[in-house]
């Protein structure tokens, strides 16, 4: 929570690990373990968060925090973390249908974490393959000079010139047979 440009209750600082989060018992390891949302109201809220962090269930009270729902992120059956959803300020507490749609909007939010993630890797690939395909050394024959370089098939159709790098390969050899500089 912000307060005049000022991180309050407990926050935690980039690169660090939340104790309250990963701590056995917490809620979010409980929206974990069960693998489906779980949801705190009233006392109960308070008491769990008294429990784990007592600062944090002070910043609650005074914010008037009521209603708390943890829904975990799972894609292709890997736990990507945990949503919380919080009601404050307001009286009205989750109920069963907001647990659905939170619970339908996390698995739509974890499948395009998933893509997100995959689409990074198979890029990482597509980006490093054409520079392994090229020979580290090229032989020095003594009759001939040589140079090799990898011309995807598109450049061909599209009238690139030789020598230009191609941005969807990521990678350029230049004619002295250097090494593959990639991105």
């Amino acid at each position: 929570m912000l307060r005049q440009g000022k991180l309050r209750g407990g926050g935690v600082a980039e690169g660090e690990i939340d104790g309250f989060s990963t701590v056995p018992g917490s809620p979010f390891t409980t929206a974990l373990t069960l693998g489906g949302p779980v949801l705190l109201s009233g006392d109960e809220l308070h008491a769990a968060l008294t429990e784990l962090v007592p600062e944090r269930a002070a910043l609650a009270r005074e914010l008037e925090v009521h209603s708390w729902l943890l829904v975990a992120m799972f894609a292709r059956g890997t736990a990507l973390g945990t949503a919380v959803f919080v009601r404050f300020q307001t009286p009205r507490h989750f109920e069963v249908d907001d647990v659905l749609l939170a619970t339908e909007f996390v698995a739509r939010a974890a499948g395009g974490v998933d893509n997100a993630h995959r689409y990074g890797q198979e890029r990482a690939t597509a980006v490093a393959l054409p520079c392994s395909l090229l020979p580290q050394r090229l032989p020095s024959p003594t009759a001939a000079e040589t140079a090799s370089r990898y011309l995807p098939a598109s450049a061909h159709e599209s009238g690139r010139q030789s020598g230009r790098r191609d941005p969807a390969v990521g990678c350029t050899r230049g004619a002295d047979g250097g090494r593959c500089r990639g991105p």
